[in-house]
């Protein structure tokens, strides 16, 4: 009883990769989001509303457990998202989008570089809140760079204007 209950665990677990696997391979333009903080999971939260493709990618397995329980259709795959082979399960060749919001600026700089090899025709949105950090993120090739405390201050100060 208790090895049945191990195998079909093991084996629903194994189809349930290779479905999510083939999920992937067959999205094209879809994006790819790399971290689980804040600003991720507001770009998961509007792109499922939308009703957009979208393939999450983080190390936290609780994490990815956690929203793929709250949006079905989402992806999620459990790995490092600097790792290229990580970024190939989430079929990068054929993304349109990638957006870099893990914890580290060292990290977001290495999926940028990644991403942007010759040949992808991919847009990299990255978060930095370090603005220094930022030029050189641009000049690696990340297309833009969005800092959440200088949207939120600038938002803040339009209130305060009127």
């Amino acid at each position: 009883m208790l090895t049945s209950f191990i195998v079909g665990s093991d084996l629903s677990g194994h189809f349930q990769r290779r479905r999510t696997a083939k999920m992937i391979d067959a999205m094209k333009n879809h994006t790819i989001v790399c971290g689980t903080g804040l600003m991720a999971n507001a770009v998961v939260e509007r792109l499922m509303r939308e009703r957009l493709q979208v393939v999450l990618i983080d190390s936290d397995n609780d994490r990815l457990t956690a929203m793929k329980e709250k949006y079905r259709r989402l992806e999620v795959i459990c790995g490092g998202p600097t790792d290229e082979l990580v970024l190939a399960t989430a079929n990068v060749v054929n993304a349109r989008h990638v957006v870099a919001a893990p914890d580290s600026d060292v990290d977001i700089l290495l999926i940028g570089i990644t991403c942007k090899d010759p040949g992808h025709k991919i847009s990299v949105i990255a978060e930095s809140n370090d603005m220094a950090l930022a030029n050189r993120m641009r000049k690696a090739g990340i297309d833009e760079v969005v800092s959440t405390s200088q949207l939120g201050g600038e938002r803040v100060t339009e209130l305060i204007m009127g």
